[in-house]
Order: structure tokens, then C-alpha cells, then sequence
């Protein structure tokens, strides 16, 4: 059956039902491998597919037209998601010119050993198809080096490459079949685990296409953006320029479950003063949907040995988390991570602020609000089932508030600082209280449960 995407433009790629890791991140929806057929009185196809589903995207093809009358081919991206078919479609189809930038072009003759001959295009370049008009725009580390956009004049169509995908296999083909309130949290995953790391190149190009009319974005996974087009575009901007939602993201792990209970504190305590939060145990939880979360927290919380966090392969998570700090941020961090209970939050340094924990000397803040002080006050001694790592009760509270302290802390100058905040209980009455109760308790690192 024929997909028309807009009159004389065709949707011939491939459906991933099996797909559940994809770049090393989950796809628990599958995914789809998006080509495109632009008919004119020459026709032109963009991208050709990962290898395995050549024959499906092919049968697609002739659907539509002979193969065989294909002038030309676009590589919008080198990945093997993109060309991977490209050898196997110019062995068949030999009359086909290949297109791409001049950094694809490097990529391509290494990876295929120069075989394939193959036309440069930059910026500005357009090839006319005969009542259709495809115009190349360069879009660098969107999220390759060699990544393009191609622009179907006569459509309003962009072919978007990676840009706006998001990884859903469905027998729909179109936003408005699904609804945006099925299709952004999976375009918000698909922007978090794979674009994130290059916010200023996404805003470079969503600059490049202003002044440019879209009707409709075809990205290469997903579905095809027709009815949400202005919602995707503004949310792609908020997302490249740091703007976050008011609410917190609490991330742990824990060994013996000291961290799990300073971690549902925490958690407790700003649900009781009405801040939002979500709490993942890092060991049982998808490092993917845990990274999709971090794209919009406001303030990202992660709790426990950092040494652990790193070994496991949850690892994803932490990478990504420092992946977006400036030096000064990455440098407190690594200190602080073998204090004494080597606990560290790491964040984003521009709209998701830091707060670090470690020794609990350092605080952010001298008081608290009732609610989180009960929490913490409630939580008892752990002891494990062997004993050896039972702690007084004391001891434990105290740690337990000083890291409250400095959460907290760091919250009231949050709010200070984001009106997304603003509205909570006073701050006040508590700081003699925490005195009364111990301050900063020197626990040997060998003596404090984790």
C-alpha cells in the first residue's frame, strides 16, 4: 500500500517491531528506519535504510514506481541506520547518482571503500527534480559531523534526518494518528539519550531553517510530524536552551539500603511541601528512561557511591549527567566523591542546578522545612541481616539531616532564583532546632552504611 507523506512525496521505509536496544539505549516500542521518495519528473531517494530490511524498503519502492527509474539518491547521514542499504541499491540500481556533504562523502568512501561514486552538496545547493525542488542544508553534529536536512520546496516538507525522531514502530505513520501526548514523551527519550549533548548545534540549525515555511517534518525514525509541527519546533528550542520544568528527579543506588532511606526521605519531604518529584532506584531501572527524565528536572539529584554508580553499567546515566557540567562542576565533583559517605549530586550548570553532597560539612543552607525534618528524623538505624553493619540510631539521623540540610538548603535558594518554585512554606523556624540536634558528625567512611 502506498504512504503518500504530501502529493508526490512517499513514505517507503521500514518497520523495527523486534528492535529493544538501540545506540545502547532502550526502544521497549520498537522503532522505524524512515526513507523517503520525492516523484517529479526525475524522482530522488532519501536514504536508504539499515541493510536487513533492504528488501522491504525496496518492495515499498515498487509500490510507488519502477526502482530502476531512481536518478538519484540523498544521504542525509552516513550511520549505517541511514545507508546501510546503500551498496546493496547500487549494485541493483547502478543509474543512480548518490548524494551527500563533503564530510558524508569522507565517511562513505572509508566505509565503502570508494566504490560508490559520489556528488557533494552543501548548503544552499538545490537539484531540481522537475516539479519538485530539494534544497541541502547542512546541519553538523545534529548529532554527526556530516548530518544534512533536505527541504522539499513546492511541499513545505523537511526531510529532518535525526532531528524531531523519536523511536515508536506502529502501523500509524502520522503524529495527529497517536496524538502529542503519545509522541512527545518518546520524541523527549529519543532528544535526551541521543541530541542532548548538542544543544548549542540544534539551536544552530533550528536558527538555520527560520524563515523557512514547514508544513510537515519527516524525521528518520518515528512518525511524521503533520499536525504538531509548531509544538515539536518550540519544544525542540526549549529543550536545546536548558528550559526545565519545576520539579525534582531523585536518581540512587544502594548496597544495603542506607542510601535507598535517605533517598525516600528526600523524596517524602518534597512531596509534603509540594515541590514535584520522581525517585528511580538506579540498579532495577531503565538508565534511558532515566535520562529522558533528567532532560526536563529542574533539579537532578543523584545519591550514592559514585565508585559503585560508576562500575555498573547503569554508568550511562552518570555519563550523561557529566556530560552536561562545566569544569568547575566536574572538579567539586570528583572531590567530593571519596569523602565520607561519598554521596554527590551532579547536574546540569545552566537552568538544572547543582547541589553536591559529600562530607556534609559543606551546606548550602541553615534551615529546614517541618515536613522533610520529620522525615528525617523518622528514619531509623539500619540494621542489615548480619549486623556487622548495624550504626546507632543517632549517627544516622544526624547524617540523614545534614543531608537534608544541605538538599534543602539548596532548594531555598532555588527559590530564590526560579519562579517555578515560588509558593512554597516558610523556611523558617527550624535553625536552632538543627543545632539542638547535631550539626556535622565526623563518621568514618568504613563505619557508614550504605
Amino acid at each position: 500500500m502506498k504512504v503518500p507523506v504530501t502529493e508526490g512525496v512517499y513514505w517507503v521505509g521500514a518497520i523495527d517491531w523486534q528492535i529493544r536496544d538501540f545506540h545502547g539505549h532502550s526502544t521497549h516500542k520498537g522503532t522505524t528506519y524512515n526513507a523517503y521518495l520525492v516523484v517529479g519528473k526525475k524522482v530522488a531517494l532519501v536514504d536508504t535504510i539499515k541493510a536487513p530490511f533492504f528488501a522491504e524498503m525496496c518492495a515499498r519502492i515498487r509500490e510507488v514506481i519502477d526502482p530502476a527509474t531512481i536518478s538519484y539518491l540523498v544521504v542525509n547521514h552516513v550511520e549505517m541506520d541511514h545507508s546501510g542499504s546503500l551498496p546493496l541499491f547500487y549494485a541493483a540500481f547502478p543509474q543512480v547518482e548518490v548524494l551527500c556533504t563533503p564530510r558524508a562523502e569522507g565517511e562513505l568512501r572509508r566505509h565503502y571503500r570508494g566504490e560508490i561514486p559520489l556528488r557533494v552538496v552543501k548548503t544552499g545547493d538545490v537539484l531540481e527534480l522537475g516539479g519538485k525542488t530539494l534544497r541541502f542544508v547542512e546541519v553538523p553534529m545534529v548529532h554527526w559531523p556530516d548530518s544534512m536536512v533536505t527541504y522539499v520546496v513546492e511541499d513545505k516538507l523537511l526531510l529532518a534526518n535525526d532531528a524531531f525522531g523519536q523511536h515508536i514502530a506502529s502501523s500509524a505513520r502520522f503524529d495527529d494518528e497517536l496524538g502529542w501526548e503519545f509522541v512527545k514523551p518518546e520524541a523527549a527519550k529519543y532528544y535526551a539519550n541521543i541530541v542532548i549533548p548538542y544543544g548549542p548545534q540544534v539551536l544552530k540549525a533550528l536558527d538555520a531553517l527560520q524563515g523557512i515555511p514547514l508544513q510537515v517534518i519527516a524525521p528518520s525514525h518515528g512518525l511524521i510530524w503533520r499536525t504538531h509541527v509548531g509544538e515539536i519546533l518550540a519544544t525542540y528550542r526549549r529543550w536545546a536552551e536548558g528550559e526545565t520544568e519545576g520539579r525534582v528527579l531523585v536518581v540512587y543506588d544502594t548496597m544495603w539500603g542506607s542510601t535507598e532511606k535517605m533517598a525516600l526521605a528526600i523524596t517524602n519531604g518534597l512531596i509534603e511541601v509540594g515541590v514535584p518529584v520522581r525517585l528511580y532506584p538506579l540498579r532495577t531501572s531503565d538508565p534511558s528512561d532515566i535520562v529522558a527524565e533528567l532532560l526536563e528536572a529542574r533539579l537532578d539529584v543523584l545519591i550514592g557511591d559514585l565508585r559503585i554508580l560508576i562500575r555498573h553499567r547503569e554508568a550511562l546515566v552518570f555519563e550523561q549527567l557529566e556530560s552536561r557540567l562545566d569544569l568547575e562542576f566536574r572538579r567539586e565533583a570528583q572531590r567530593l566523591a571519596g569523602l565520607v559517605v561519598d554521596v554527590a549530586h551532579v547536574g546540569r550548570a545552566d537552568n538544572h542546578q547543582p547541589l553536591f553532597f559529600g562530607s556534609f560539612e559543606q551546606v548550602l543552607g541553615d534551615q529546614l522545612p517541618e515536613p522533610l525534618l520529620a522525615h528525617l528524623i523518622g528514619v531509623e538505624a539500619l540494621d542489615e541481616a548480619d549486623g556487622r553493619l548495624a550504626r546507632a540510631k543517632a549517627a544516622q539521623v544526624d547524617l540523614l539531616l545534614d543531608l537534608g540540610h544541605g538538599l534543602l538548603g539548596g532548594l531555598r535558594h532555588l527559590i530564590g532564583r526560579n519562579r517555578d518554585f515560588e509558593g512554597l512554606p516558610d523556611f523558617g523556624r527550624i535553625g536552632q532546632r538543627l543545632t539542638s540536634l547535631g550539626g556535622n558528625p565526623q563518621v568514618p567512611s568504613d563505619q557508614v552504611a550504605r
